[in-house]
């Protein structure tokens, strides 16, 4: 034990710094978890879309969201969020789901949607993309 103390003396700055980052780290963690979005696996959607009325949101483009989006979806691109917010506020206690194409851009959408007082906001864990490759069907135009 006494070596481990001496080396952290040696070390101060190192372990300092380790601590400091650690720290920071935990932090951003928990604060993610508690106001940031959950991310789903495009079979965890499924059975909550199974289970529950959920509000689906693809911010994609047109064109993208015409080619190819889960059933029910809304297509609300990203520069329509604000403008729309208030169209979706009747489903403020149902869960909602936002998507994209690769689950990048989701997650800051949807901050938006948690800032409004959505009761349950989802992101789709890897976006249209991973429920293409999950082999789940996609409605067209």
């Amino acid at each position: 034990m006494t070596e481990f103390i001496d080396f952290l003396i040696d070390q101060a700055p190192m372990a300092g710094a380790f601590v400091a980052i650690l720290v920071t780290w935990l932090f951003m963690e928990v604060m993610h978890a508690k106001y940031g979005p959950k991310s789903l696996t495009p079979s965890h959607l499924v059975q909550l879309m199974n289970r529950h009325d959920v509000t689906v949101v693809d911010v994609r483009d047109q064109d993208s969201f015409g080619k190819g989006h889960i059933r029910g979806a809304k297509n609300i691109t990203k520069s329509q969020i604000d403008s729309k917010m208030e169209s979706l506020a009747k489903n403020i206690d149902k869960p909602l789901v936002v998507i994209c194409e690769h689950g990048q851009q989701s997650s800051g959408i949807s901050k938006k949607y948690i800032k409004q007082k959505f009761s349950e906001v989802y992101v789709l864990k890897g976006g249209i993309t991973a429920w293409r490759q999950a082999g789940l069907p996609l409605n067209t135009r």
